[in-house]
């Protein structure tokens, strides 16, 4: 097993080696821009993924709620017929 010294300088010396390495081009080229439709996608996206988390936090953090809205999304549907 390795000592900490060890680590530590295979640690240095890696970054030592990091440090030497050139930057390919592409790496500090920007991103290629996102079209509009795509922008939108990624916010439909991000939008249903906090209603879901939400969804999902709910029971824990608020049960009475949680059964409050499925009795009242039962009673509706129950009307609707």
């Amino acid at each position: 097993m390795a000592t900490k010294a060890e680590l530590e300088a295979e640690v240095l010396r890696l970054k030592a080696e990091l440090e030497d390495r050139p930057v390919p081009p592409e790496a500090t080229e920007a991103p290629p821009e996102k079209n509009e439709a795509s922008q939108d996608e990624d916010t439909w996206d991000s939008s249903l993924s906090e209603v879901l988390e939400a969804l999902e936090e709910m029971p824990q953090k608020q049960p009475v709620l949680l059964a409050l809205g499925a009795l009242v999304v039962g009673y509706l549907i129950g009307r609707a017929r």
